[in-house]
């Protein structure tokens, strides 16, 4: 049903995560299962009829890159946002964990990293440094006037 929809629209390159409570966040606690959508630049010898788009499915282990363990249960918008804030600031911590897998995957999926290795390594260092909390708070800053109107 998504292929199709997604096809009437025009969109070739897209992702379908099984995620979170039907979110799009990679699970620590299961494989994840994911729909890799790409472009197909011309028909293939042996699909000369082909859609214009290919799915891919991938199925990722979260112990094979290192963040097996549970999804972190968020019992309060209190303690929600304390926890995120602790990411956002480079704090070890569960959710980071869970952070980095996810960060990793989206920079990998993007092309903003050549592998998810890569990704790990970069999302660590984005969070670390601060520049994730910094470009939260530009955004903050620049859509605050939106908000009010």
């Amino acid at each position: 049903m998504f292929q199709d929809a997604f096809a009437r629209r025009g969109v070739t390159h897209f992702t379908t995560v099984k995620g979170l409570e039907g979110s799009c966040d990679l699970p620590r606690e299961r494989t994840a299962i994911i729909g890799l959508g790409n472009p197909k630049s011309e028909p293939s010898p042996t699909e000369p009829e082909a859609t214009p788009h290919s799915l891919d499915r991938l199925h990722l282990h979260p112990r094979d890159f290192g963040f097996d363990g549970s999804n972190v249960p968020l019992e309060s918008t209190a303690q929600a946002i304390a926890a995120m804030q602790s990411v956002l600031s480079g704090q070890p911590s569960e959710l980071m964990q869970s952070t980095l897998w996810n960060s990793s995957f989206y920079l990998w999926r993007c092309r903003v990293c050549p592998s998810i290795e890569a990704g790990i390594t970069e999302a660590k260092r984005l969070l670390i440094s601060g520049q994730v909390k910094e470009t939260l708070q530009t955004l903050q800053q620049t859509t605050a006037p939106l908000l009010t109107h």
